[in-house]
């Protein structure tokens, strides 16, 4: 959470990029993709998360409950557990690497 005013220019930038249109074509993401997301966010409603994850084809939802929009700091452990077997279940293999 120290770092977060370093964020700040990137989450101006992406409103101004954005203008508030959220009708990015989600459908055409053909990659594994996990949505995090937390339930008391008032930044962006959870709504979004769970519109967001129904959009994108075979999208997982991480409902982080009671977590606020920084939830992957406030909720690190939680966050980086499920990240973690996300990555594992989808990384590509590389050969000679262990399972």
């Amino acid at each position: 959470m120290d770092r977060m005013p370093l964020r700040l220019p990137g989450t101006g930038n992406d409103i101004a990029t954005t203008r508030g249109d959220l009708s990015f074509p989600l459908e055409r993401i053909a990659v594994p993709t996990l949505v995090v997301h937390g339930t008391s966010d008032s930044a962006a409603p959870f709504a979004q998360g769970q519109a967001m994850a129904a959009r994108i084809p075979g999208a997982e939802l991480l409902a982080i409950e009671g977590g606020e929009h920084v939830s992957i700091f406030t909720h690190r452990s939680e966050a980086r557990a499920r990240v973690t077997r996300f990555l594992r279940a989808h990384a590509p293999a590389v050969e000679g690497s262990a399972p």
